[in-house]
């Protein structure tokens, strides 16, 4: 949405001044496989406490602008809010959440491994 929460404030006062409709893609959230798991939690079938995600950018090296922080924003913003986001869609809100980083290939923070729990005391 931004890359700094002024900016968001920003495009939340305009769309909210506007007939148009402004949405945030959170587009893994229709993938078959994800809407599937979220079938099998809501049917009792599976009773998932916590959540272990690992991604890295190594993929993102071409075209070279991808990895200019400064016109997308990172890889913060670009792709683990969107693993983030899965984490809420398949346990609710997030209540705690213990993220590692590391720069392997860019100069920024590129590597994250986080947990997060839906539940108090899941961790």
């Amino acid at each position: 949405m931004a890359t700094k929460l002024d900016g968001a404030r920003q495009i939340a006062a305009a769309a909210a001044h506007s007939n148009a409709r402004y949405q945030l893609g959170f587009n893994r959230r229709w993938a078959p496989a994800y809407a599937h798991v979220r079938e099998l939690i809501a049917l009792g079938e599976i009773q998932p406490a916590t959540a272990h995600v690992k991604m890295n950018r190594g993929e993102l090296q071409s075209p070279p602008w991808v990895g200019t922080t400064a016109l997308t924003g990172g890889f913060l913003y670009e792709s683990t809010v969107h693993l983030l986001d899965m984490c809420r869609f398949l346990l609710g809100d997030i209540v705690s959440l213990n993220c590692r980083a590391r720069t392997t290939a860019y100069e920024e923070l590129d590597g994250f491994t986080r947990s997060c729990a839906a539940h108090p005391g899941c961790l």
